[in-house]
């Protein structure tokens, strides 16, 4: 694939490895609503998470030019937002908003993985010609 014939530099892994850390957040959420542990519970703040921290940090602003970059943001908002909203429900006992807000999460997490494949491609595109 175009991404793996690319040689990405070291400071591009925290950007190529943040779609993990986002489903790594998503299963912890589902695993908080099938056990109801707290302790499965990930950082709900999007600042604190690893996807943010590495957003909202210094390395991240070499993708300030970047399009998509800028659209992640609000993407990574709403999921958290609908992340909180799915707790809200499930501590409710609302399954029938729960089924809704599974559903937005889900669409949520497609938009976030599109949009870093995004910056991905418009990194590839800005990059200079590699000498071979």
């Amino acid at each position: 694939s175009l991404a793996t014939a690319f040689q990405w530099s070291r400071q591009d892994l925290p950007m190529l490895i943040s779609e993990v850390d986002h489903k790594r957040w998503k299963k912890s959420i589902y695993a908080f609503l099938e056990t109801g542990d707290t302790e499965t519970l990930p950082v709900m703040d999007h600042r604190a998470c690893r996807f943010g921290q590495w957003y909202y940090s210094p390395e991240s602003q070499r993708y300030a030019s970047v399009e998509s970059f800028k659209l992640l943001e609000a993407v990574h908002l709403d999921l958290h937002e609908t992340g909180r909203q799915m707790i809200q429900a499930h501590e409710a006992g609302n399954s029938a908003a729960l089924a809704t807000l599974k559903a937005q999460l889900e669409r949520h997490s497609g938009q976030l993985s599109d949009t870093i494949l995004q910056v991905q491609a418009e990194v590839l595109m800005n990059a200079p010609p590699s000498r071979q």
